[in-house]
């Protein structure tokens, strides 16, 4: 039940990206399966674990993103984005010295997403505290 990504599948197969895109779309017609859309609160345990950090950041991370799609959706963007800017957004309430370049290069996402979905997650955090 570990999420993994197309470029995780990427990087370990021989075969090229068209290809393995295109074989897992048949797969999901030809066994008519519905695709669940990822949820970002089961990334966060690996991407903490990448980065080097203990469980309270976890914890905190995952506690962000819970509240946040309380009240709001993703709208489609992508859960990567939004893991990296909980992540942040806990390492800088629990004071962690990490930038964001390096959360985003774990993660796998861009620094913009990664201030995008910061700018996102923080207002309705910042309400309540």
């Amino acid at each position: 039940n570990v999420p993994r990504t197309f470029k995780e599948i990427f990087t370990e197969s021989a075969i090229s990206p068209k290809v393995i895109r295109k074989c897992y779309k048949t797969l999901i017609y030809k066994l008519n399966l519905k695709i669940s859309i990822s949820n970002p609160i089961m990334l966060i345990p690996r991407f903490i674990a990448d980065l080097g950090f203990n469980m309270d950041l976890e914890v905190a991370s995952i506690k962000i993103l819970k509240f946040f799609f309380q009240s709001a959706s993703s709208c489609g963007k992508d859960p990567k984005g939004y893991c990296a800017a909980a992540i942040y957004l806990a390492a800088k309430l629990k004071n962690y010295c990490v930038s964001q370049k390096q959360i985003a290069k774990v993660v796998g996402v861009c620094e913009v997403t990664l201030r995008s979905r910061y700018k996102e997650l923080s207002i309705p955090i910042f309400e309540i505290i």
